[in-house]
């Protein structure tokens, strides 16, 4: 949070977290984004980016794409 705090960017990779902590971990972070007017988006099964209100963030990753080959 503090780095956030700081107008910098995150991502946050929550795959060594148990189930139970890794939405206990994405609430507390969908928390502090609300406060700081910023963004949170899930970028990859287990992996969230946080971006501040002063980094713009454009585009969506579509995880239920299948990959082309």
């Amino acid at each position: 949070a503090a780095r956030l705090k700081e107008d910098e960017g995150a991502v946050i990779n929550l795959h060594r977290l148990d189930q139970h902590s890794a939405r206990r971990t994405s609430d507390y972070l969908s928390g502090v984004m609300k406060g700081l007017d910023g963004s949170i988006q899930r970028i990859g099964k287990s992996v969230l980016l946080c971006a501040p209100n002063s980094i713009s963030v454009n585009g969506k990753i579509d995880l239920d794409a299948k990959d082309e080959e």
